[in-house]
């Protein structure tokens, strides 16, 4: 493990205790980025800091409470004070839209007429060569202030 500063050089103090949201991280890289909306930008998350606040995992679209410091490479969350999950409820849902360029797509919830973003990292290597549109997947959605829905992760093909 290591201390903020070990991690990321000597910091600057930019937020405490402010919210962000987990725009996308990547379990296999270990590492993502959050929206820090009071900052108007998005800082750098790293698996260690959140086993350092003691919360094993985080997934798209959690809200967290956390630190952010300036460092010589960006923002970067140093401290993760909470994980606010939303309750776990399953969607069926089919792949509307692939935009394999950007790594990204949207699955149509018939349930809650709407499509949610997703980001390729939430698939295998494996399993993002077999995406297709109009396939069916079990998905978890958050829905932000906004209005916008993104998928929290994909629990199966169907």
């Amino acid at each position: 493990a290591g201390t903020p500063a070990q991690l990321f050089g000597t910091p600057d103090m930019a937020a405490e205790a402010t919210a962000a949201i987990v725009d996308r991280f990547d379990h296999v890289k270990g590492y993502g980025f959050v929206e820090v909306p009071a900052l108007r930008d998005e800082a750098f998350l790293h698996a260690r800091v959140l086993e350092q606040g003691g919360f094993p995992d985080v997934y798209d679209g959690d809200d967290l409470v956390c630190d952010i410091i300036h460092t010589e490479k960006g923002l970067s969350v140093s401290v993760v004070h909470d994980v606010k999950q939303p309750p776990l409820r399953t969607y069926r849902g089919t792949i509307a839209k692939l935009l394999p360029e950007r790594r990204y797509g949207f699955v149509y919830i018939p349930e809650l007429a709407l499509d949610a973003f997703f980001h390729y990292h939430l698939v295998t290597a494996e399993e993002e060569a077999e995406l297709a549109v109009g396939q069916e997947l079990l998905v978890e959605i958050k829905t932000d202030m906004q209005g916008r829905s993104q998928v929290r992760r994909i629990h199966d093909r169907v």
